[in-house]
């Protein structure tokens, strides 16, 4: 049998290792690893989550919305603490930046929690809210009630799956959890409703470690595109070595059963790395709530809110655009705040109205926008079958024959899939999956059939783009950088604002 790839095998390893340090090291090495036990969501807008362990410290903390993100930059002493005390200090945090003030005195809370003292917890959580907020004079109420951005998606959910039992079942607790995992845009609400607790706290704490206190949404479309970039650039000069090798006059002799290892190999790769770029990208499209809303559907939003426009300026966000989200944020505050009753409901009923008749626009937009990217998937498709009509008939095989039968059904898969509809980010990033699960397979077989010397050769063939491989990875964390820097600098600038807006 011949060698195995060790060296290529050991800078596949090392370049993961990097790939899952990136944005990490929030665990403290030598101490025993905390389980996450407990969810716990505050919407004071900000909204913030907190995971907790299983002697209710906080493991992590993240702002979910740009308010969040502002109270909570630069506060370093809240991890570790235990819940109370933390979330005295975001309380308080909330009075200071003027959150929590005489017109925003009501704290949406829920809690989440793998043992049996959610209720113990959230108790807690009431009471400290309370309490440190007549500290300083205010008179604080909480609920459990969910905001209404919150119950709007929760209530559309449930009527798109009546006969559905577990999503009838769900609680307004379940849900917001269920969301949260699901914007990370790695799995859908569908599939994240369907999770039990422990998985989804569990997923929640993992995408709270793999973040920053930075990472806003800009940060975050910067560095995917930025790392898209430089995926496929790396995959177009290393992708092809293995190919280059099998296909070389020198070398077919030695590889007729397998000379298609490379072709296919890259093949595949390549699929991967494009496919998660565009994932990423589509992800960004289809988020409506970001979209600028045009004059007429603002104007709709106003009256919905009894506002005139005059009144603009109450739902624009910091950057002075009227959005779905901006819109949400002003009605989450102004309808907790406002006595329960037929006028209340009627105004949000209107509000709702109107906000699906805006996303029902704004989805036309967004159709055409990833029509663009449907382009692009059938372009890289195109790409890929070209590799692998370059794999010679000499040396057919059965196994040959089969590989090429499972490649064209995969690429059926895609082209249906782009086919039948708008594609979503989630199934570009489940073909993705399906891609990367096959080039890793295809290694395997690599590995087991190259000689030391062949291995040799193709590092010496890796060696020679060591100098354009630098260049890439630098400018890669160029953009990082840039991005991480104007991240920080946005939310320093709107902290200080808000500290210096205060009324004296």
């Amino acid at each position: 049998m011949k060698k195995k790839l060790v060296s290529i095998v050991s800078l596949a390893c090392a370049s993961a290792l990097a790939v899952s340090l990136f944005g990490c090291g929030k665990k403290d090495e030598g101490k025993t690893e905390q389980v996450a036990t407990s969810y716990v969501s505050l919407d004071i807008n900000p909204s913030i989550e907190l995971v907790l362990d299983g002697e209710n410290n906080v493991m992590s903390i993240r702002g979910t919305n740009e308010d969040g993100q502002v109270l909570l930059y630069n506060e370093k002493d809240i991890v570790g603490k235990d819940v109370g005390d933390a979330v005295e200090k975001i309380t308080k945090l909330a009075v200071d930046m003027g959150y929590l003030a005489e017109d925003n005195k009501v704290v949406g809370t829920s809690v989440s929690s793998t043992s049996n003292n959610a209720d113990a917890i959230l108790s807690e959580i009431n009471a400290t809210i309370k309490t440190s907020a007549n500290e300083v004079g205010l008179t604080v109420t909480t609920d459990a009630e969910g905001a209404y951005s919150l119950v709007r998606k929760y209530e559309e959910f449930k009527a798109k799956y009546p006969t559905d039992p577990k999503v009838q079942q769900l609680s307004i607790a379940e849900f917001k959890l269920a969301y949260s995992v699901a914007e990370s845009g790695e799995i859908t609400i569908e599939t994240a409703v369907k999770l039990d607790q422990e998985k989804l706290i569990k997923m929640v704490s993992e995408a709270h470690d793999k973040a920053e206190e930075y990472t806003t949404t800009a940060f975050s479309k910067a560095r995917e595109i930025a790392q898209a970039a430089y995926d496929v650039a790396v995959g177009a000069l290393e992708d092809g070595l293995y190919a280059k090798h099998y296909l070389n006059p020198q070398n077919m002799p030695n590889h007729l059963s397998t000379c298609w290892y490379g072709s296919a190999y890259q093949a595949y790769k390549s699929l991967a790395r494009g496919l998660n770029g565009t994932a990423d990208a589509i992800k960004y499209v289809e988020d409506l709530s970001s979209y600028e809303l045009s004059e007429e559907q603002t104007q709709s939003v106003l009256t919905a809110l009894n506002l005139t426009s005059d009144d603009v300026d109450l739902i624009k966000n910091s950057d002075g655009k009227v959005t779905i989200e901006s819109v949400e944020a002003y009605a989450d505050k102004v309808f907790k705040n406002t006595e329960s009753g037929e006028a209340l409901q009627a105004m949000k009923q209107e509000l709702t109205i109107a906000l699906k008749d805006v996303e029902g626009q704004l989805a036309i937009m967004v159709k055409d926008l990833i029509e663009k990217h449907e382009q692009d998937i059938t372009e890289m498709l195109s790409a890929a079958e070209g590799v692998i009509n370059l794999i010679p008939n000499i040396g057919l095989t059965d196994a040959l024959t089969t590989f090429k039968a499972d490649f064209s059904g995969l690429v059926s898969k895609m082209k249906t899939a782009i086919e039948d509809g708008t594609i979503t980010s989630y199934e570009v990033r489940d073909l993705a999956g399906d891609m990367e699960e096959k080039a890793t397979e295809m290694f395997n077989k690599i590995s087991e059939d190259l000689s030391e010397e062949e291995v040799s050769a193709i590092n010496t063939e890796k060696e020679k783009l060591n100098t354009q491989l630098a260049s890439l990875k630098a400018t890669l964390d160029k953009a990082i950088d840039d991005a991480e820097l104007q991240a920080k600098a946005r939310l320093s600038e709107l902290k200080t604002q808000r500290l210096q807006n205060l009324p004296a």
